[in-house]
């Protein structure tokens, strides 16, 4: 273009376009709610509730099926699955689909 010519007037909506925020990163603004939303507290077990869980654990060994309540930031929830492996050193219940932490682990049924 030289430098005498005049450019034609932006419509003002074509104007205001190139001023629009645009979302750079993907994602990022559902990453933030999710931060956002409510963390639940972890109940604490008495010493009582703390014994229990740990004889059924004791208890349990590979094959059996159980039923697991467990603590995660955003709630508890219910997991079931049959036990694989005892790890006391690790303190972890390895399950056939997932591994869970004894300090997660709220009731034991089954």
């Amino acid at each position: 273009m030289s430098p005498n010519k005049i450019r034609p007037k932006m419509p003002p909506a074509q104007r205001a376009k190139q001023f629009m925020p645009f979302a750079a990163l993907t994602g990022f603004e559902d990453a933030l709610l999710e931060q956002e939303q409510a963390v639940h507290p972890r109940r604490e077990l008495s010493e009582e509730e703390t014994e229990r869980l740990d004889l059924r654990l004791r208890s349990l060994g590979p094959g059996d099926p159980v039923r697991l309540t467990l603590y995660a930031p955003d709630g508890y929830f219910t997991a079931e699955g049959t036990v694989v492996k005892i790890d006391a050193a690790a303190k972890t219940l390895l399950l056939t689909d997932r591994a869970v932490r004894f300090h997660d682990i709220f009731t034991i049924d089954g």
